[in-house]
C-alpha cells in the first residue's frame, strides 16, 4: 500500500505547480483539497501522524484522478498512485454506502449496477462469436441503458467497416474498485474473468469505448499478469486508422466542440485521432474549448467522486459545460458524456460518426 510510495511523498516539494491546475481545487479553494494537500495527508497515513477520519477521507476522495496534477509536477511525482493507495487505508471503515455498493455490485453481478444488467447482444443484435481477433469490450457505462446508443452505434461502426469482431461476456473491467480503495483481491477477480472470456475466444486486440476501461487493461493488468499477447486500444484510435474519409459522411453538423476525456487525453497522449474523425465529416460546424488536449478541465465524473461528493461533480461539470456554450459536447468517454449529459446535450463521438455516414 502506501510503503510502495514512500519515495514519491518525499519527492514532493510542496512547489504548488498541481495547486494551481488541479480542476478540484479551484472550485474547493482550500490547500487540503489541493494535490499536494493529498500528498500529504497520504504522508502523515502512512507515519501515523494522521488517523484514518472522515475529514481525512474527504480529502482523499475529493478527486477526480483526472492526472493534471501528475502531468503538471516538475517532480515527476505520480500523485494519482499516491492517492488511490491512500485510499485503501481509509476504504474499510470510511467509504460512503454508495461506494461499497458499487464494489458489491461488482463482486456479486459483475457490473456497477444494482438490477440486472441486459445482454450487450440483446440490445446490439450482436452476441459473442466463437472466435474472433478483435473484441469491442463495452464496459458498464456504456452497457448500461444511459450508454445503449455509444454501444449500439460502435457496433455498428465496426460492422460498416467489415471488421471479424466479437463482443464479450465481459464483466467490469475493475476501474471503480481501484477509485475507491477496494481490496486487491476484488480487483484481481475481474481481471481473471475478463482475460479468461478474451482468451478463451482468440483474442488479439480489444477495442474501447470508455478510456477507464482502456487504462486499466493497458495500464494496470500489466501489473498483476501477462497481457503482452493481446493489444488494447480505444475504438477512436482505430476508427482514425481506417481513415474514413469525407465522402463517407453527410455535409455539416449542428455547432458542436469536443472535450478530451482525461485518460484517453493526459494517460494515453490520444488528442488528434478524435479531431481527425471530427474534421472528416464535411463542413462540420466544430470549434475548441478554452481548455483543450493536456490543458482539458475534467468532467467531474471521475475517481468515483460522483459517488462520494455528487454536487461537486455537477460544478465541475458546470465550469466545462460554460465553456461549450450553446455547442454540443462530443466525447469519447462515456462517464464523461454520462454527467455532461444530466445539464447539456452530449453524444459520443462514435454516435456522431454513426448518425453523419452515409448508408
Amino acid at each position: 500500500m502506501l510503503e510502495e510510495y514512500v519515495s514519491e511523498m518525499m519527492q514532493c516539494t510542496s512547489c504548488s505547480f498541481c495547486t494551481v491546475t488541479c480542476p478540484v481545487m479551484n472550485v474547493l479553494l482550500t490547500d487540503a483539497s489541493s494535490p499536494r494537500g493529498r500528498v500529504q495527508i497520504a504522508y502523515g497515513l502512512y507515519t501515523g501522524e494522521l488517523e484514518p477520519d472522515k475529514s481525512v477521507a474527504k480529502r482523499l476522495y475529493e478527486c477526480t484522478t483526472c492526472g493534471m496534477c501528475d502531468s503538471t509536477c516538475p517532480s515527476g511525482v505520480h500523485i494519482v498512485d499516491v492517492i488511490k493507495a491512500a485510499r485503501k487505508v481509509v476504504y474499510p471503515q470510511l467509504a460512503v454506502e454508495k461506494q461499497k455498493n458499487f464494489a458489491g455490485n461488482i463482486s456479486e453481478k459483475g457490473h456497477t449496477y444494482g438490477e440486472e444488467k441486459e445482454p450487450i447482444w440483446a440490445f446490439t443484435g450482436f452476441a459473442p462469436k466463437e472466435k474472433a481477433e478483435v473484441a469491442y469490450f463495452m464496459g458498464c457505462k456504456v452497457s448500461a441503458e444511459t450508454g445503449h446508443a455509444q454501444g449500439i452505434a460502435a457496433v455498428n461502426l465496426l460492422k460498416y467497416l467489415e471488421e471479424n469482431f466479437t463482443t464479450l461476456d465481459e464483466v467490469c473491467c475493475g476501474a471503480p474498485l481501484v477509485n475507491v480503495g477496494a481490496p486487491e483481491e476484488k480487483i484481481r477477480a475481474q481481471m481473471e474473468k475478463n482475460l479468461g472470456e478474451i482468451r478463451k475466444r482468440g483474442v488479439k486486440k480489444v477495442l474501447f469505448s470508455c478510456p477507464s476501461c482502456y487504462y486499466m487493461f493497458a495500464k494496470v493488468y500489466p501489473n498483476h499478469t501477462d497481457v503482452s499477447d493481446i493489444e488494447f486500444q480505444h475504438i477512436v484510435e482505430y476508427l482514425d486508422e481506417k481513415g474514413l474519409k469525407p465522402e463517407d459522411f453527410e455535409a455539416g453538423t449542428e455547432p458542436i466542440t469536443y472535450h478530451d476525456p482525461c485518460h484517453l487525453g493526459r494517460v494515453f497522449g490520444v488528442y488528434d485521432a478524435p479531431r481527425n474523425l471530427i474534421k472528416s465529416i464535411p463542413n462540420a460546424d466544430y470549434k475548441e474549448m478554452e481548455h483543450n488536449r493536456e490543458s482539458s478541465l475534467c468532467c467531474g465524473a471521475g475517481g468515483s467522486l460522483a459517488l462520494y461528493e455528487p454536487s461537486l461533480t455537477k460544478k465541475m461539470a458546470d465550469r466545462r459545460i460554460a465553456e461549450a456554450g450553446e455547442r454540443t459536447i462530443v466525447s469519447a468517454c462515456p462517464n464523461c458524456i454520462g454527467n455532461f449529459s444530466k445539464h447539456t446535450k452530449a453524444i459520443s463521438i462514435e454516435e456522431l460518426l454513426w448518425d453523419m455516414l452515409r448508408r
